[in-house]
């Protein structure tokens, strides 16, 4: 993929043999073997991106070596009383922002439905008809990240959705009652739910909920 990584691995990269697959062998219960182990990993991924600097790859190429570079350093930080320059490194206390958990599928990320059931993976959102049952949107994210959270997309959906009409049409008498309107209001679960789709036939409503004073505004459908 990388033209010459293979050669320049067997010449730079001192700190594990990459021939054998698995592990590397080491005392796993030992910290000091296990810093050691890190900083040599880290070192070998510097020293390799450093001498492949010159190549000039394609595309498939520049990702594999951006792909390195992040994952030898996303997960480290510089080691008790080191400033990064003497090649110690230890596992960062911390996980890092969007962190890339496959070096075959770089855009899975971690999730978890609860402490236990931890996943690596992608999260599926769907929005359905809640009479039909029918899926009226869905969208496929990485798991992680405010952007992908059921809120965010949510949004997303209600920016997307027009609303049209005509199965209402006896109940919307206006001249509009076949016009797609962007929805304008928002509710949830406490409300009964019949009742304010009567009332919401002919009227605009914004629902507060209780952390914002659980008010509502009712704005009068426009002919204009």
């Amino acid at each position: 993929m990388v033209p010459g990584a293979a050669q320049q691995i067997a010449a730079v990269c001192t700190g594990h043999d990459y021939t054998q697959p698995g592990k590397p062998s080491i005392d796993w219960d030992d910290p000091g073997a296990k810093d050691a182990l890190v900083s040599a990993l880290v070192n070998d991924a510097t020293a390799l991106l450093a001498v492949l600097s010159d190549v000039k790859p394609d595309e498939s190429a520049r990702q594999a070596l951006a792909l390195l570079a992040l994952v030898a350093g996303q997960d480290v930080e510089p080691a008790e009383g080191s400033d990064g320059t003497d090649g110690r490194w230890r596992i960062a206390r911390k996980v890092a922002e969007d962190r890339v958990v496959s070096t075959v599928d770089p855009d899975a990320r971690h999730t978890r439905k609860s402490p236990e059931a931890r996943r690596d993976g992608y999260r599926a959102h769907v929005a359905a008809d809640p009479d039909t049952g029918i899926i009226t949107d869905e969208e496929l994210t990485k798991a992680a990240g405010t952007e992908n959270s059921d809120p965010a997309v949510a949004e997303r959906f209600l920016a997307a959705d027009i609303a049209t009409s005509p199965d209402r049409a006896d109940d919307q008498p206006d001249s509009h009652a076949h016009t797609p309107v962007r929805r304008q209001w928002y509710g949830d679960s406490g409300f009964p739910l019949v009742t304010w789709r009567h009332r919401c036939a002919a009227r605009r409503f914004v629902i507060f909920p209780a952390q914002l004073g659980g008010t509502r505004r009712e704005v009068p459908r426009s002919n204009a």
